[in-house]
């Protein structure tokens, strides 16, 4: 009887942890694997050389695959122009060569160019699997590759919306005429699933993104907020009620990413040059799993952030979702 009572006293207990790990709050899925994969939607590499040091981050960080999006020079060297993009989409290709069981490639394209349709179209048989567009991204690129809805571009919407390929659209809907030009692209390729990542940068303007989600059903995003992480995660701490009531809104669209751009300049040339990657990663996936966290990442001498952040505790059933069947929706890979 002793042995009976013990015996259903621990197993009571361990209903109870397990009932606790899948909260969100203090459980590490980077320990537990055997759950699902974890998909990561939006990372920038430069070259080759620097995947090693990637993906030791990512599998501390327990992610398993990468979407890796194509850039122009300006991207990796912080310099205004639209040049150089398919040398970054040959690095990729040969990435996704070495590497074909953690990445899946997006090329860029400059929309201005209407043979770029056949050059993407020789990326989609060596495997690629999206597209990238930077026409809408505001600070750089709009000036020079824009408008977004430019007549040279929809061959290559068209192709994507034949061939059932997403696209990852880079979008500033609060500048100009963006939005417009914007919706016209929703509106006339109705059937292309494409991510505006960082919640279309309308974060502080949330009615635009619930507009945007609500009237585009096949429009996705990403938690990714790139150079602005800091502020990102602050105002998500700061606003937890508001954006935990998005994330259950959208549950079914949002997807995980940290928006990185890996060059030999953002890495640490001293110590785990891989630390800064894994520390970011972990900010992103703390603030999804966490009710509270920590977010350390040093990038360089002159550039530490450490902040004590609240998070959104997420139930499992949405972070499935968002780590790993929703991108899988997206990819068209389920």
């Amino acid at each position: 009887m002793k042995k009976i009572l013990i015996f259903l006293v621990l197993l009571v207990l361990f209903i109870i942890i397990i009932n606790s790990n899948f909260s969100g709050k203090d459980y590490d899925y980077s320990k537990e694997k055997e759950y699902f994969e974890i998909y990561d939607v939006h990372e920038q590499i430069a070259t080759l050389d620097q995947v090693p040091r990637f993906l030791a981050a990512m599998d501390k960080a327990g992610i398993d695959k990468i979407v890796l999006l194509g850039s122009p020079e300006a991207t990796f060297i912080y310099k205004e122009g639209f040049r150089n993009h398919h040398e970054n989409n040959k690095e990729l290709m040969k990435m996704a060569t070495e590497y074909p069981d953690r990445f899946i490639i997006f090329p860029t394209i400059d929309p201005r160019d209407p043979d770029e349709l056949e050059i993407f179209k020789s990326y989609m048989k060596e495997g690629a699997k999206g597209l990238r567009l930077f026409s809408g991204q505001y600070a750089w690129f709009y000036r020079y590759i824009g408008p977004v809805n430019r007549t040279e571009l929809y061959p290559i919407l068209q192709y994507c919306q034949d061939n059932n390929i997403p696209i990852m659209f880079n979008m500033n809907p609060g500048k100009e005429n963006l939005q417009e030009e914007f919706e016209d692209v929703l509106i006339r390729y109705p059937n292309i699933r494409i991510i505006c990542p960082h919640f279309c940068l309308s974060s502080i303007e949330s009615s635009r993104f619930e507009y945007l989600m609500d009237t585009y059903p096949n429009l996705y995003t990403d938690i990714s907020f790139g150079h602005f992480f800091e502020d990102g995660l602050v105002r998500i701490s700061m606003n937890v009620s508001k954006f935990k009531r998005l994330f259950e809104k959208y549950q079914d669209r949002i997807l995980f990413g940290t928006d990185m751009v890996i060059t030999n300049k953002t890495i640490p040339q001293t110590g785990d040059p891989s630390e800064w990657m894994y520390n970011l990663t972990m900010c992103y996936r703390n603030m999804l799993e966490k009710e509270n966290y920590e977010c350390v990442v040093k990038i360089k001498k002159v550039f530490n952030v450490n902040l004590n952040l609240n998070g959104l505790n997420l139930d499992k059933e949405v972070l499935e979702k968002i780590y790993n069947k929703n991108p899988k929706k997206y990819l068209a890979l389920s």
